[in-house]
Protein backbone atom coordinates (compact mmCIF):
# COMPACT_ATOMS: atom_id res chain seq x y z
CA UNK A 1 0.00 0.00 0.00
CA UNK A 2 2.78 2.46 0.74
CA UNK A 3 4.67 1.68 -2.35
CA UNK A 4 1.50 2.96 -4.18
CA UNK A 5 1.51 5.89 -2.84
CA UNK A 6 -1.79 5.56 -0.39
CA UNK A 7 -1.92 7.68 2.18
CA UNK A 8 -4.12 7.85 5.34
CA UNK A 9 -7.84 9.29 5.01
CA UNK A 10 -10.72 10.65 7.59
CA UNK A 11 -12.35 7.88 8.71
CA UNK A 12 -15.50 7.21 6.36
CA UNK A 13 -17.19 4.60 4.54
CA UNK A 14 -14.39 2.53 2.28
CA UNK A 15 -16.29 0.30 -0.69
CA UNK A 16 -13.68 -2.36 -0.53
CA UNK A 17 -14.23 -4.50 -4.34
CA UNK A 18 -12.66 -7.39 -4.30
CA UNK A 19 -12.34 -10.18 -7.28
CA UNK A 20 -11.24 -13.27 -6.81
CA UNK A 21 -9.30 -15.68 -9.96
CA UNK A 22 -9.04 -19.13 -8.35
CA UNK A 23 -6.23 -21.32 -9.96
CA UNK A 24 -8.29 -24.29 -11.39
CA UNK A 25 -11.93 -24.78 -11.83
CA UNK A 26 -12.56 -26.33 -8.38
CA UNK A 27 -15.68 -25.70 -6.50
CA UNK A 28 -14.84 -22.74 -3.64
CA UNK A 29 -16.95 -20.88 -1.71
CA UNK A 30 -17.06 -17.51 -1.76
CA UNK A 31 -17.00 -16.66 1.86
CA UNK A 32 -14.01 -19.28 2.66
CA UNK A 33 -12.21 -16.85 -0.06
CA UNK A 34 -13.24 -13.72 1.34
CA UNK A 35 -12.15 -15.06 4.52
CA UNK A 36 -8.86 -15.75 2.94
CA UNK A 37 -8.43 -12.07 2.54
CA UNK A 38 -8.74 -11.12 6.34
CA UNK A 39 -4.67 -10.27 7.13
CA UNK A 40 -4.76 -9.02 3.68
CA UNK A 41 -7.70 -6.30 4.59
CA UNK A 42 -6.41 -5.43 7.83
CA UNK A 43 -3.13 -3.74 6.37
CA UNK A 44 -5.30 -1.87 4.09
CA UNK A 45 -7.46 -0.90 6.93
CA UNK A 46 -4.20 0.20 8.80
CA UNK A 47 -2.40 1.56 5.62
CA UNK A 48 -5.68 3.79 4.99
CA UNK A 49 -5.34 5.10 8.51
CA UNK A 50 -8.89 4.04 9.24
CA UNK A 51 -10.96 0.51 11.87
CA UNK A 52 -11.75 -1.68 8.72
CA UNK A 53 -15.57 -1.49 10.38
CA UNK A 54 -15.75 1.24 7.77
CA UNK A 55 -15.49 -1.32 5.00
CA UNK A 56 -17.88 -1.80 2.22
CA UNK A 57 -17.19 -5.19 0.96
CA UNK A 58 -18.51 -5.85 -2.69
CA UNK A 59 -16.87 -9.79 -3.48
CA UNK A 60 -17.26 -12.09 -6.63
CA UNK A 61 -15.22 -15.48 -8.19
CA UNK A 62 -14.37 -15.18 -12.19
CA UNK A 63 -15.36 -17.88 -13.97
CA UNK A 64 -11.94 -17.20 -15.62
CA UNK A 65 -9.14 -18.96 -13.77
CA UNK A 66 -5.41 -17.81 -13.46
CA UNK A 67 -2.24 -19.77 -13.40
CA UNK A 68 -1.69 -20.08 -9.61
CA UNK A 69 -4.54 -17.69 -8.75
CA UNK A 70 -4.48 -14.34 -8.02
CA UNK A 71 -6.58 -11.50 -5.98
CA UNK A 72 -7.60 -7.95 -7.81
CA UNK A 73 -8.44 -5.33 -4.81
CA UNK A 74 -10.00 -1.66 -5.60
CA UNK A 75 -10.58 0.46 -3.13
CA UNK A 76 -12.83 3.85 -3.72
CA UNK A 77 -15.25 5.92 -1.68
CA UNK A 78 -18.20 4.24 -0.76
CA UNK A 79 -21.66 6.08 -1.91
Amino acid sequence: MKEAGVRPIQPRPVLISIDFFPPDNRRRDLDGMISSMKAALDGVADALGIDDNLFRIAAKKSQDTFPGGAVIVEISEAV
